[in-house]
């Protein structure tokens, strides 16, 4: 049996396993999960650095998501931000992506991620996208607010001849998608360089 055989094989193992992405809040000292402070259906504010001082709020856990098979960090934020909200909580800080190594019959990068679930007493005050902040809503990720722009003129029409003379871009040359480059990646040899190149494919989401 090739290598490539048995990394297909072990893909569909975990597939078949129902491995997918998922989420999980943790008491504060790790023994055992934390319970619900009460379900809502308002955002949740994934921030890298630490809530600011003014905003009041009550700890609900150490907040973790996983991906058991390679893919990119959207999916597990997304389930990140559905089990914060499921426990009750406004705010996750201090969050930390990053891709891991986990073994499946052999061993793959996988997508992990970390962060504190907090509860706000008034969430209606955080303005989450000024604090540089990833806002998401019910199962999706709300986009930045777009500045107000002055529409630029017309620009005058183009002679067909000159349309006939400008080279079209290729597919070849415009870039892949995420799982095409998920699949050249997967050949590089070195761990190192596997791994840069897993950060590189996400920037394509």
């Amino acid at each position: 049996m090739t290598i490539r055989t048995r990394a297909l094989a072990a893909l569909a193992m975990a597939v078949l396993a129902g491995c997918g992405t998922k989420a999980n809040t943790l008491n504060i000292d790790g023994r055992g999960y934390a319970k619900s402070l009460g379900a809502h259906n308002g955002p949740v504010c994934l921030l890298k650095g630490v809530l600011p001082a003014q905003f009041e709020h009550q700890v609900v856990g150490t907040l973790k998501g996983n991906r058991q098979v390679p893919g990119n960090f959207e999916g597990v934020r997304v389930a990140m931000a559905n089990e914060a909200r499921n426990k009750g909580a406004d705010v996750v800080e201090n969050l930390v992506m990053e891709q891991d190594w986990a073994f499946r019959g052999i061993f793959l990068l996988r997508p992990i991620g970390q962060g504190q679930a907090l509860r706000l007493r008034d969430p209606g005050a955080l303005d989450c996208l000024a604090l540089g902040g990833l806002k998401y809503g019910t199962g999706q990720r709300q986009a930045d607010p777009q500045p107000t722009s002055v529409q630029a003129p017309l620009a005058a029409p183009v002679p067909a001849a000159e349309k006939a003379s400008t080279p079209l871009r290729s597919e070849s040359t415009a870039g892949g998608s995420y799982d095409d480059c998920i699949r050249r990646v997967m050949r590089i040899s070195d761990p190192q360089l596997r791994l840069k190149g897993m950060e590189a494919c996400d920037t394509l989401n």
